[in-house]
């Protein structure tokens, strides 16, 4: 994950509250962030052949299926999950 073509400290203030952090810090603050990339990166450079471009095809699928979905990422999924 160390690429001499990504800077070293990108500021994330578009969310709120992280006025002060940088990217690199918003990652290291959250261990499930960091293993999820860190094994994308691992998957990245051993089958770089694998990248495909998502085109505006796609988007408009993607757009498709969630537009007006609303997903409350707090709420439990399953009542016995309480």
């Amino acid at each position: 994950m160390n690429d001499s073509r990504a800077p070293a400290s990108t500021a994330v203030s578009s969310f709120p509250g992280s006025d002060l952090k940088t990217l690199s810090e918003a990652i290291r603050d959250s261990q499930s962030v960091s293993l999820i990339l860190n094994c994308l990166a691992a998957d990245i450079h051993a089958h770089p052949e694998k990248l495909r471009a998502v085109d505006s095809e796609i988007l408009s699928r993607i757009d498709s299926l969630i537009f007006g979905v609303d997903v409350d990422l707090n709420a439990s999924l399953v009542a016995e999950d309480e």
